[in-house]
């Protein structure tokens, strides 16, 4: 496979990436090339919902980035984070894969995929997220009430079950200055 021939746009990930379609992420393992593609399609669906954008297989088919309907709040970006596909037809709360309780989480791998063949939708959250960072860049007139430029909002384990808590880019004191 060459690289891009200069003629239209350049996909990025197209040129220097391996096919989502073909590439084998496990030796004896079917190529699972919503693992992305879906992802990226219920973000988009979230924040732009006029696109009306529908789910396919192939993620270098969505556009790189999309305008968003409106702004989006903190709250918004935060259960992006935490998303299970919920009120769609693919939501992981429902099924049998869910199990008697209702459960949209899936250990991924494992001997079943070898002998059954097939995909489901991997969330935004997924239960082996170690972290996850929401960085917030505030503008200036809140910044300098805040005396910090920006917050990263840190959840210490899966989205999902997680508290996001702010770390500030800095601190003031009066009495000790900036530290």
């Amino acid at each position: 496979k060459g690289l891009w021939d200069g003629k239209g746009l350049m996909n990025y990930a197209a040129t220097w990436g391996p096919s989502p379609l073909t590439h084998v992420y496990l030796a004896g393992v079917p190529p699972v090339p919503r693992y992305m593609s879906m992802r990226l399609w219920r973000i988009y669906s979230r924040v732009a919902p006029s696109l009306k954008l529908q789910p396919h297989i192939d993620p270098w088919t969505f556009p790189f980035s999309v305008p968003v309907d409106k702004q989006l709040t903190r709250r918004e970006i935060f259960e992006l984070t935490r998303d299970h596909y919920e009120g769609t037809p693919f939501d992981m709360r429902l099924g049998v894969l869910a199990g008697p309780f209702g459960t949209p989480n899936r250990l991924e791998h494992g001997e079943g995929i070898t002998k059954h063949h097939g995909e489901y939708p991997r969330a935004i959250s997924i239960p082996r997220t170690a972290y996850s960072v929401v960085a917030e860049a505030l503008p200036d007139h809140r910044a300098e009430k805040a005396a910090t430029p920006g917050i990263a909002w840190v959840a210490t384990d899966t989205p999902s079950t997680s508290v996001y808590v702010p770390f500030f880019a800095t601190a003031k004191s009066e009495k000790l200055g900036p530290y």
